[in-house]
């Protein structure tokens, strides 16, 4: 009886991580049509919102968008805190990008990740 409502309960939580992943990929690709559209803030939003929520994509083209100021000024303080917080997470391409934006300074400290 046990067993049966643990894979109830494996099944419905794994329906609920899909849900989610779906729900996350709708929001970055309307984040990301907007930007593409020249509607930046309305992306910026989107993408802030799923920064929020630690969502790897997300920290890492909002990080790009600061960091290369397609949207604006760059804001470098705002893509190092979202590199960061990318390779955090073990995200390969947040290490990356972090690395690339202290390349050349004596701030980067590979330890501190």
């Amino acid at each position: 009886m046990k067993s049966s409502t643990l894979k109830k309960a494996f099944f419905i939580l794994s329906l609920t991580a899909t849900n989610s992943f779906a729900e996350d990929n709708k929001l970055f690709q309307k984040a990301n049509a907007a930007i593409k559209s020249g509607n930046c803030d309305a992306g910026i939003q989107i993408l802030s919102e799923l920064s929020s929520r630690n969502v790897p994509g997300a920290l890492i083209n909002l990080g790009n968008i600061y960091a290369t100021g397609s949207c604006g000024e760059p804001d470098f303080g705002r893509a190092d805190s979202l590199y960061k917080a990318a390779a955090a997470l073990d995200v390969p391409i947040g290490h990356y990008q972090y690395g690339l934006l202290h390349f050349g300074d004596q701030s980067y400290d590979q330890d501190m990740i």
